[in-house]
């Protein structure tokens, strides 16, 4: 079960007015969501990084974007937030705990 925080909601609602592909660049990732999060990188107990191609560029993942999501349990996984990596470097952890806590 896939749950979305405000923030990610925010984020994407944004990023959809620059990039049109957006909707369909998350569907492909959310399909194939068990072989992305195995490639995902640990930011800390729970939290996960992955990469998410952006079909508007021509750039592929690494110049794509990045999500950042929290899984409970293997079943729940709340997506906390979702950038253009060209627009923002990274998130730090004490913006990812603050939307953590906004969630539970």
């Amino acid at each position: 079960m896939f749950r979305f925080s405000k923030q990610f909601i925010k984020n994407f609602k944004h990023l959809a007015k620059k990039y049109r592909h957006i909707e369909e660049d998350f569907d492909r990732f959310l399909e194939s969501f068990t072989n992305e999060h195995s490639h995902a990188t640990t930011i800390q107990k729970n939290i996960f990084k992955a990469r998410i191609k952006n079909s508007d560029k021509a750039k592929g993942k690494r110049g794509g974007y990045r999500t950042y999501y929290y899984t409970i349990t293997d079943e729940s996984v709340t997506f906390l937030i979702i950038y253009d990596k060209s627009e923002t470097e990274s998130i730090d952890e004490v913006v990812l705990d603050s939307i953590i806590a906004e969630i539970d």
